[in-house]
């Protein structure tokens, strides 16, 4: 008596990867590549707005 469903406390690993892919999801994820930009790449879409047009773009 006294002891529940086994529940210690303690998120295991797989959980705790489902909580940051989900806030990742939800709040967003920022990355810059620092040192991509300073070795001289440029980006072809340096913003997902413009990915996305030119992805939805229609030609006709």
């Amino acid at each position: 008596m006294g002891e529940r469903g086994g529940s210690s406390g303690h998120v295991s690993g797989s959980s705790r990867a489902g909580q940051d892919r989900a806030s990742i999801l939800v709040e967003g994820q920022r990355v810059v590549q620092k040192r991509t930009i300073e070795a001289g790449y440029t980006f072809r879409y340096p913003t997902i707005d413009g990915a996305m047009d030119d992805l939805v773009e229609i030609t006709i």
